[in-house]
């Protein structure tokens, strides 16, 4: 149906891997804690940067750039993790 396919349209546009999913980001920063992002997002922004750089740079010094790159990624992630979820006890389920 044209509703279907509109969805999986708007599905397409938010998952594009296009600049480390920034459109999936930028929804997900929209959100409400607490939050289960996609982890893939970061694994794979994360990924490129150690790839890309090395820990230790040639006068065996710790790379500041690479830890600038990585730092507002990993505050991001941990910002998810500091609002704990409210769960309900359903005792039909125990």
């Amino acid at each position: 149906s044209e509703g279907n396919r509109r969805t999986l349209d708007n599905f397409k546009i938010l998952l594009q891997k296009e600049d480390h999913y920034a459109t999936l980001r930028q929804q997900i920063e929209k959100c409400a804690l607490p939050c289960i992002p996609y982890l893939a997002v970061y694994m794979d922004a994360i990924s490129d940067i150690e790839s890309k750089y090395k820990t230790i740079d040639s006068h065996q010094r710790i790379s500041i750039q690479k830890c600038k790159l990585l730092y507002p990624l990993l505050k991001e992630i941990q910002m998810y993790q500091s609002k704990r979820f409210k769960f309900l006890k359903v005792e039909e389920l125990r």
